[in-house]
């Protein structure tokens, strides 16, 4: 595995709790970083913390609510410091199924989650990140 020195570097990830996410988390951790681990699943939370030891913490946190995303930087800044490193793994699916059938209510938690949920993350952390001169 390619090893890269994030020492003293924080970094963020949504959708951490399993999958991609978890596996980013994996890498920073092993490169030296600190993770704070952004997801709503509580019990998958904990368990990515427990697998990722004392370099992690975690956030509950559901990225398609504008305040409770800018609430969750000021926690993950409180608890980890400044955020160095951004990484959107939060997302969704649905389910499959033709266009004309499709559930409205299902196609807008999609865009809340996947899209807007992206935004939102972003325009909250990128701000600090480019104050240092990171972003």
């Amino acid at each position: 595995m390619n090893r890269i020195d994030l020492k003293g570097q924080h970094a963020v990830v949504t959708g951490g709790a399993q999958g991609l996410g978890l596996a980013m988390a994996k890498r920073f951790v092993a490169s030296d970083a600190t993770v704070t681990l952004w997801d709503m699943d509580e019990e998958r939370l904990e368990a990515a913390r427990a697998q990722l030891g004392p370099a992690a913490t975690t956030v509950w946190v559901d990225v398609s609510d504008w305040e409770a995303v800018d609430d969750a930087r000021a926690r993950t800044e409180e608890i980890g410091g400044p955020i160095a490193i951004l990484v959107n793994s939060a997302g969704i699916a649905g389910p499959a199924g033709p266009l004309d059938t499709y559930d409205i209510a299902m196609w807008k938690k999609i865009i809340d989650i996947n899209v807007n949920g992206t935004v939102y993350v972003n325009r909250t952390v990128v701000p600090g990140m480019n104050s240092r001169h990171l972003g």
